[in-house]
């Protein structure tokens, strides 16, 4: 049967018949031909060895049938309709040496996956780019499409001579081809993985610079839509690069490996960026802002530019062998971003309360979830790559190897990876290779660590039993470690932390300040801290101070009450950031009753000053609300909610990115038309707020709040979309429009996700934005049964990158109610594609927990147990 999927023992197998040496692949992109805006056209050559003659593999290109024009090996022309099932192109009878040349008719692609194409709404011109991780790049020409089977890669390309080519290698002088075309030859490539290799191409505005540190000089580009030019912020981006440079260069002693430096900037892409090597492609949306933005999205872009750079040494210059080792990727890739970011002078002190506030909470999120999986993942096959890119293999890993640089000395930590990338450069290396040098340079035995961090599940929880002596003092503290409780089953394993202790009195002015601060090892059910007994007793007590470990923590009482009262007093920023970290763990583990929280965030929120915990707290009050809290509570809630966020644009600074974050969050959960008319009058101009202009995306927020409560017209959202006709409008507009309470609105929406064979991948996200609202109940009903009977056909027809954005966003995850857990119970009895079996799971879980939740804030009982 033909399969798009590849085993792990099937590449183990060829990886260890075949080698291969090189690739040159000549693209047509032309742009005259009758199908040229469905088509392109490749001959790709490849030259391998065969460890034994005679013997049979295959070659990986996923096309339609009947694309294979021409097969042709060793100079022999074969059947390629015998040979060709769509997947897999079947190489019998292979020589020592082999030249395989395969001429081939392919699609572009909508869904942003191979060679993705778009036109672009505001000027007519169309732009390509390529996104082949984990197995893409068979969709873009024949190849060995596993990361252990490196080569070198020669793309000669054929387009409009007007536009740009991008790829790894630097970029030549375009040759003049026929009228109106040219072809640009690039060098070959230094050698990689398929998965990392990319091809750029349209009419980009470049903008282009270089740094020189120890190493050399390195070119830097910037590539965008001309289009976007005008929002780029250049000068911002390459800073971040240098920076980044800077450190990597200097922290790994290692020169940058490939010959330049361009990041990208594309339309329509799923994920935030691709650390394709030497040409990164990065998340539009995310790095060239339209109008004013929070400066959580400044720190964002700044970390995404990080994590990307990193990956060229980790991951690019040494590579993983198979999947099972993408986590380590991502894992190092997201630490070292922090780091770097905390080592330098821009966001500095932002960085590890970000991590905290805004990241890590995602891997305790996946870590509690039924689909948990140890952080060295078992990946049997392609299709068990994707649910491994998750909270657990980027922000729990993260937090993990920051652990395992406390454990083992970050200097130590260091030179361990310097020597690993020194020796397995250009190559493939495993999890125990790493570790190997990590034991060499630290004198550590990381096999017991590395059973309980790396190869089980589930997370711990720590809290402190705290005795006070008659003189005000500690008479011992103790910390009580657990093992993990969700979900059920795990492996009751207690691992060993080292962690900071802080403790935080009040000063005159009754701010909590840190008045001590100790480093501990930690390990097993109960750990006596020593350093603790004889101190003066300390208003609140911190444990994992300095967020160095990866756990669950609890207060004692003295502290909670506390934290209750005084949490927006801790001056300590970081230390705030864990504290509102336990609170919303609590809440979510129905220890504290979601009206406790609401109340919690009423009293600290206007004393909070880092913007990262602001949105992590705004962003989890919303959630809460319309989740976790009775429903009995819930309009109270709101109405209480949005009148504090009222109260805080009035507090806002003129100007402030607070000022921006406290609008958006009101316009997007208000209840009533009384609410909602001050918005009106904003948008409008009838209310003017100081140092903040209406811009483009402010607009088209604000319009999406009153669309939901059906203030805004089909006449003014045309109006609006003539004035902003991008393709960003575009996507905009079809948010607005479905998130009316609208029953043909919600209909179409449902429509073309299921159904429309052209729908783009950002269309998709679009109309998922706007289509659950927690006020339209009633009116999305329906759409519980047709989710049940619809969600499976769309991973026959769709995309996969699609199919799983489908099968989260259309979940009807607002509707928190026993009936509807009952049917996800009995979907999940079904024989379910991987990926749907895994998001149905997971869906049930949060079902069961916002009910317990509800239950728990029905009661109205605090509760620190």
């Amino acid at each position: 049967m033909a399969t798009s999927n590849i085993t792990r023992d099937e590449a183990a197998a060829r990886a260890a018949l075949l080698t291969v040496d090189s690739y040159v692949v000549d693209l047509d992109l032309t742009t005259d031909k009758p199908d040229s805006d469905s088509h392109y056209w490749t001959t790709t050559t490849v030259t391998f060895s065969a460890t034994t003659a005679g013997t049979t593999s295959w070659i990986d290109l996923i096309a339609q049938p009947g694309a294979v024009s021409e097969l042709v090996l060793n100079g022999e022309t074969l059947d390629a309709a015998a040979l060709y099932d769509g997947f897999r192109v079947t190489l019998p009878n292979l020589a020592t040496s082999n030249t395989l040349v395969i001429k081939a008719t392919n699609d572009y692609n909508t869904t942003g996956v191979g060679l993705h194409r778009l036109v672009d709404h505001a000027d007519g011109e169309v732009y390509l780019y390529t996104q082949f991780e984990e197995a893409d790049a068979r969709r873009m020409f024949a190849c060995f499409d596993q990361p252990d089977m490196k080569a070198t890669y020669t793309f000669n390309v054929t387009a409009p001579a007007h536009w740009e080519i991008v790829s790894n290698a630097p970029a030549p002088a375009p040759v003049a081809a026929r009228e109106g075309f040219s072809t640009w030859n690039f060098p070959a490539t230094k050698k990689m993985s398929t998965y990392i290799t990319a091809l750029i191409g349209g009419p980009y505005a470049k903008v282009e610079d270089s740094y020189t540190g120890q190493f050399g000089t390195i070119p830097l580009g910037i590539f965008c839509r001309k289009s976007m030019l005008q929002y780029l912020e250049a000068a911002d981006i390459f800073r971040d690069t240098k920076d980044g440079f800077e450190f990597f260069e200097r922290t790994f002693n290692t020169p940058y490996p490939f010959e330049k430096y361009d990041q990208i900037v594309v339309p329509q892409f799923n994920a935030g960026a691709m650390e394709n090597a030497g040409c990164v492609t990065f998340n539009e949306d995310l790095t060239i802002y339209r109008g004013a933005v929070p400066k959580t999205m400044y720190i964002w872009r700044c970390l995404v530019i990080l994590h990307e750079m990193a990956h060229m040494w980790f991951g690019n210059l040494v590579t993983m062998e198979w999947w099972d080792d993408l986590w380590l990727n991502e894992s190092f890739a997201e630490f070292a971003c922090y780091y770097a970011m905390s080592s330098g002078d821009k966001f500095s002190e932002e960085s590890w309360v970000e991590f905290n506030a805004l990241r890590k909470t995602w891997g305790y999120t996946a870590d509690q979830l039924p689909s948990t999986h140890p952080i060295q993942g078992d990946v049997p096959d392609l299709d068990s790559v994707r649910a491994n890119f998750d909270g657990i293999s980027y922000a729990k890993g993260a937090s993990v190897l920051r652990q395992l640089a406390q454990f083992v000395g970050q200097d130590e930590f260091n030179a361990g990876v310097t020597n690993y990338l020194h020796k397995h450069s250009w190559g493939n290396a495993t999890l125990a290779d790493l570790l190997a040098e990590l034991e060499l340079t630290s004198g550590r035995d990381l096999k017991a660590w590395t059973k309980d961090w790396l190869q089980t599940p589930g997370v711990n929880t720590i809290r402190p039993e705290v005795a006070v002596a008659a003189d005000g003092t500690y008479e011992s503290v103790t910390v009580v470690q657990e093992p993990a409780r969700d979900p059920a089953g795990l492996p009751a394993v207690l691992r060993d932390h080292v962690m900071g202790i802080g403790r935080y009195t009040k000063d005159a002015s009754g701010n909590l300040v840190r008045t001590g601060f100790d480093v501990v090892n930690i390990g097993g059910d109960r750990t006596v801290i020593e350093a603790l007994k004889g101190q003066p007793v300390a208003d609140l007590l911190l444990l994992n101070d300095g967020d160095y470990t990866f756990t669950k923590i609890r207060l004692d009482a003295d502290s909670a009450k506390t934290t209750t009262t005084s949490l927006g007093k801790v001056q300590d920023p970081l230390a705030r950031a864990l504290l509102w970290s336990a609170s919303w763990d609590m809440t979510r583990d129905a220890q504290m009753g979601m009206g406790d929280y609401l109340t919690l965030v009423e009293s600290a929120l206007p004393f909070e000053t880092n913007e990262s915990a602001i949105e992590a707290a705004l962003r989890n009050l919303a959630t809460g609300i319309n989740t976790y809290s009775a429903p009995a509570n819930r309009d109270g809630y709101r109405d209480r909610f949005v009148a504090l966020l009222r109260a805080g644009i009035d507090r806002a600074a003129a100007g402030s990115s607070t000022q921006l974050q406290v609008v958006k969050a009101y316009a997007s959960n208000l209840r009533t038309k009384e609410q909602a008319q001050y918005i009106r009058d904003v948008l409008d101009g009838t209310i003017t707020l100081e140092g903040l202009p209406i811009d483009t995306e402010l607009g088209w927020h604000l319009m999406g709040a009153l669309a939901a409560l059906d203030m805004v017209t089909d006449a003014e959202i045309d109006a609006y979309l003539a004035k902003d006709p991008t393709s960003n409008g575009q996507d905009a507009a079809i948010t607005v429009r479905t998130r009316k309470p609208n029953a043909a609105a919600k209909a179409a929406a449902w429509d073309a996700i299921y159904n429309d064979e052209k729908v783009t991948n950002s269309a998709v996200r679009s109309y998922l934005t706007g289509f659950w609202h927690i006020d339209q109940l009633d009116l999305l009903r329906p759409y519980i049964d047709k989710y049940f009977a619809e969600i499976e056909g769309v991973f026959t027809h769709r995309a996969e990158s699609l199919a799983m954005v489908t099968s989260v966003g259309t979940f009807p995850s607002i509707f928190v109610e026993q009936s509807v857990l009952d049917k996800v119970t009995a979907f999940a009895g079904k024989e379910l594609h991987t990926a749907l079996k895994r998001y149905t799971a997971e869906n049930r879980d949060r079902l069961e927990r916002a009910l317990r939740c509800q239950t728990k804030d029905a009661d109205k009982v605090f509760a620190n147990a």
